[in-house]
């Protein structure tokens, strides 16, 4: 008995002997399977890795990803341009030599598809202002572009002011052959900024030949310093409100410029700040401006400053308005010719204008309500007065022909005035025929100050 139960004893462990040997056996099978699903899985990783890395070295090779015939690098190889950015699609630039982004988009045979003022001193758009577009060349010295799609056509140049030269058909007078940017490259003011990419300075800055400005904003136009203008320039403010404050702007020994459609006013407080100062400067033409509160002057034509037109501006809130000939000793003043017409000089102290030396013909202006006196003709200047209205407010001094301690005086001709409240003309030997120098058409006196009230300065 006692062996029986041994043997059946033995018997039971040998099939749990196997049952657990079954189990160990299991157990390694379903090992050894994870480990293959586990080397599977190593190996479409390996496949996926062998792919990516075939993959990152074409892009390497082209300039990554997708971008394998998109090659950016003209762009940072070339001298006054930088490279801000580039994808799969596009590159992202600034230039700085005035090229326009039609032609660094080109560079790349990429189109423009979008240009920005950059922020200066980085590789920015300035998003803060209004996008500039493709459809016109800016005209300005640096630029942020975005370059992407087919290349398209560059925007003439040559034709650009075209659509602005109708303002040459209201010229007459001294000035009249002056032509400013006429048949040049118009640059595109986009910011009010005192500086900087897109801002007035920087336009004035760029020129180059010929140049005719224009505004795409509005707004004040706070100058820290005056802007010194070039040769053969438009400042055309037509159809936007762009008002100049603190410094002016200075023509020092140049031609053939126009100003026009601008308000100045809120001249910073230092010597010599003029509005508009002009230096020996010829063909100059001052119209539609409105002119108030400088330091010194708003309107100064001296050192030799010749054939000026100044026409339908209006002169507010100053003392000293306008100077012809600073000095009894600046003879180089003796070949001074000024045409005024269709001004208004609203109750302003004095110098409406005050001349030496040089030729003045004034015309259609309405003079109202002055200080100390209304023309100051003095120190052999020659004055031709037709058909302007004077309204005297206390002083009755209309035109006078010396001023303050000037040596000499002038001579003057009054013809067609109209003189109320009892202004007086002191007429004063012969002066030159206007025309003689130019065609022009002198309108009457009748409802001549409403339409001056109405029309002069800035539209």
């Amino acid at each position: 008995m006692a062996k029986g139960w041994i043997a059946h004893g033995l018997v039971r462990l040998g099939v749990m002997a196997v049952f657990i040997s079954g189990i160990g056996c299991a157990d390694k099978a379903d090992t050894s399977q994870s480990e293959t699903v586990q080397d599977s899985a190593q190996a479409d990783t390996s496949a996926v890795e062998d792919d990516t890395s075939t993959s990152t070295g074409t892009d390497t090779a082209n300039g990554g990803g997708d971008t394998a015939t998109l090659d950016c690098s003209p762009i940072s190889e070339t001298e006054d341009w930088e490279l801000c950015a580039s994808d799969a699609e596009s590159c992202s630039a600034v230039f700085t030599d005035g090229i326009g982004c039609h032609e660094v988009c080109a560079s790349v045979d990429l189109g423009c598809a979008e240009v920005w003022d950059n922020i200066d001193g980085e590789c920015a758009a300035n998003t803060s202002n209004d996008e500039l577009g493709c459809d016109a060349l800016t005209g300005h010295d640096s630029d942020y572009c975005v370059c992407s799609g087919p290349v398209g056509e560059t925007p003439e140049t040559s034709s650009d002011t075209e659509d602005y030269e109708d303002l040459l058909t209201e010229l007459v007078g001294f000035g009249s052959n002056t032509t400013g940017g006429q048949g040049g490259t118009v640059c595109t003011v986009t910011s009010t900024d005192n500086s900087g990419s897109g801002s007035l300075r920087a336009c004035v800055e760029s020129a180059s030949g010929a140049w005719w400005i224009r505004f795409a904003v509005d707004g004040e136009i706070a100058l820290s310093s005056s802007i010194s203008l070039p040769s053969n320039l438009t400042i055309d403010g037509r159809d936007r409100s762009v008002e100049i404050t603190g410094a002016g702007l200075k023509v020092h020994s140049k031609e053939n410029i126009i100003i026009t459609n601008l308000q100045f006013h809120s001249g910073g407080d230092w010597d010599d700040n003029d509005a508009i100062q002009v230096k020996g400067g010829h063909d100059i033409w001052v119209h539609h401006c409105s002119l108030s509160d400088y330091a010194d002057g708003l309107l100064d034509l001296t050192k030799g400053t010749k054939d000026v037109t100044v026409s339908w501006n209006k002169f507010s809130d100053h003392d000293k308005v306008m100077l012809i000939s600073a000095n009894d000793d600046d003879t180089e003043d003796e070949d001074t010719r000024v045409t005024l017409h269709h001004n208004w000089f609203k109750e302003t102290k004095q110098r409406h204008p005050r001349i030496r030396h040089g030729k003045l013909h004034a015309y259609n202006n309405y003079i109202d309500g002055w200080g100390d006196y209304g023309m100051g003709c003095s120190t052999n200047s020659e004055c031709y007065s037709e058909k302007n209205v004077f309204q005297p407010d206390d002083d009755l001094n209309a035109i006078i022909t010396q001023v303050g301690e000037d040596e000499g005086q002038g001579e003057v001709e009054s013809h067609g005035d109209l003189l109320l409240g009892w202004a007086y003309v002191e007429e004063r030997g012969s002066v030159f025929d206007p025309s003689d120098y130019y065609d022009y058409s002198a309108e009457d006196t009748t409802d001549l100050a409403e339409s001056i009230q109405s029309d002069a300065g800035v539209q």
